[in-house]
């Protein structure tokens, strides 16, 4: 392959919004802090609240896709792949095994979620979990279509770092799975957890 000929893109910006978890692609967000299958985000981001709302949380937030210092800045999401100028929103995804992020509750800040726990204190946490949006990101313009994930990479709690898009693996499979478990009310536990 020359390279006249560049390989696909591993980045897409997805066009519509979810239609559940039975019919959308089998692809992931990649990114170093976990793995999070495209029907999963879109589902999270389905069932939260609309760009712009106010929150207990404060999130969705407005993304102003601005990274790295201030004088020389980068985009995660350029404009030539967004349909038009959009105004982005981010969102917290969690993972399959991680708390649903409640959007009426305060957010917990980052030294809270990394404190330890003292061993007189555990009972607390079980009772009133932190409400903690966790370092990836799902983001969306400002009707709502997915326009792709981020993290926050390890040791930077201000930065984002973009998720590329890929294959579906087994893991993904696994979580999504897990995920779909734990949203499905009727369903009964299955032992052993998947």
């Amino acid at each position: 392959m020359s390279s006249a000929q560049a390989q696909p893109s591993v980045y897409h910006v997805l066009s519509t919004k979810s239609e559940g978890l039975i019919g959308s692609s089998p692809q992931q967000y990649t990114t170093d802090r976990g793995n999070i299958p495209t029907r999963v985000l879109a589902h999270q981001i389905d069932r939260a609240p609309p760009p712009g709302q106010r929150t207990a949380s404060r999130y969705p937030r407005e993304y102003r896709n601005q990274e790295g210092p201030t004088n020389t800045p980068t985009r995660n999401f350029h404009p030539f792949e967004l349909r038009r100028e959009a105004e982005l929103h981010e969102y917290p995804i969690t993972g399959a095994n991680q708390r649903q992020f409640d959007f009426d509750r305060r957010s917990a800040r980052a030294h809270q979620v990394e404190r330890p726990i003292h061993p007189n204190d555990r009972g607390r946490y079980v009772r009133h979990p932190q409400n903690d949006p966790g370092p990836i990101r799902g983001v969306v313009d400002q009707h709502g279509n997915i326009v792709g994930a981020m993290a926050h990479p390890a040791g930077n709690a201000r930065g984002y770092q973009r998720a590329h898009l890929e294959p579906l693996n087994r893991q993904g499979r696994q979580d999504s799975r897990r995920y779909q478990d734990r949203i499905t009310p009727s369903k009964a536990p299955t032992w052993p957890p998947r």
